[in-house]
């Protein structure tokens, strides 16, 4: 049975208008699926609103993280998770038992440490469209096409032997995890059904007051999966290492206006002499004969110059 097998745990922070609706939207069925829901100090009612959830619903496991972040909060989840598989629902996200035992059905039978899954993206408008994860494992983790944390299904064993969630960072997050998974040859799958419906916040998921730590956590995971496929996976890469180069490329041009300087440093070493990038999703081709003439930084300059 689905609630012998999956446990839920999903950090509460400030979510007292949509985490009511997860809930029920959860344990509108037959099983009773363990549920842990972790206040991460919330500073409106959501601890009172999950009392009063637990007033309902008995079997809730109600509890508080005093360390700021998701992951901190999932961590302290896991804690009371006894079950082989853990699902971690973001709050304002929702599953339904169908979904997630469909999930189970498919980990079990797969014997999965990882099981990735498509995911129905609803904007705030109401329009809603189905994200598919890249079935080339290390392709759809370098270029963020595995899925999110809501969609994911994880062996609770798995994730608690690679170290658990990452509590220093605040983005990349279950990348970072899925690629711990990974260099651990942890199993995984990929599921045919959606995992998740994951909504769009009017306000906007992450802050964008300050973009440089997020985009130095998601430069800093690139450059360690490249580093581990080069020296642990080298048949892989070689074979691979034209797409791997020209996203590693597009990524520095991405994050160069907030990291100028680590964003040279890493074309300098990794990509000049070695690679020729092509236009791209990422980069025009101006922009490209721009860095063959000029060089990376130069081009980057004259870019800036021209958008003005």
């Amino acid at each position: 049975m689905i609630h012998e097998k999956v446990t839920v745990v999903i950090p509460c922070y400030n979510v007292s208008d949509c985490i009511s609706e997860a809930v029920h939207q959860l344990l509108n069925g037959p099983a009773l699926v363990p549920v842990v829901l972790i206040d991460n100090g919330s500073t409106d009612n959501t601890y009172e609103v999950l009392l009063q959830l637990k007033e309902n619903f008995s079997h809730l496991v109600i509890d508080q993280e005093s360390k700021k972040g998701a992951c901190a909060a999932r961590n302290r989840g896991l804690t009371h998770v006894q079950t082989e598989f853990v699902k971690f629902l973001d709050a304002d996200d929702l599953i339904t038992q169908e979904m997630l035992q469909s999930q189970w059905n498919e980990a079990s039978l797969a014997q999965c440490d990882i099981l990735f899954a498509p995911y129905e993206k609803r904007k705030v408008n109401g329009d809603s469209s189905i994200i598919s994860p890249n079935h080339e494992v290390w392709k759809g983790l370098f270029t963020t096409r595995l899925g999110l944390t809501s969609a994911l299904l994880f062996k609770t064993k798995a994730v608690i032997q690679a170290g658990g969630w990452n509590e220093e960072i605040q983005s990349s997050q279950e990348y970072d995890l899925i690629f711990r998974l990974l260099q651990r040859k942890s199993s995984f799958s990929f599921s045919t059904v959606v995992g998740a419906v994951v909504r769009e916040r009017a306000s906007g998921q992450i802050s964008t007051s300050n973009p440089i730590p997020r985009w130095t956590n998601y430069l800093a995971l690139r450059k360690r999966i490249l580093s581990f496929l080069e020296e642990s996976e080298t048949v892989y890469f070689l074979k691979e290492k034209h797409f791997f180069l020209q996203a590693y490329f597009d990524v520095l041009h991405i994050v160069f206006p907030y990291l100028p300087d680590e964003s040279n440093r890493e074309y300098n070493r990794v990509i000049k002499g070695r690679f020729t990038p092509v236009p791209s999703a990422a980069c025009s081709s101006l922009f490209v004969k721009l860095v063959r003439v000029f060089g990376f930084k130069n081009a980057e300059k004259i870019k800036s110059l021209l958008s003005k």
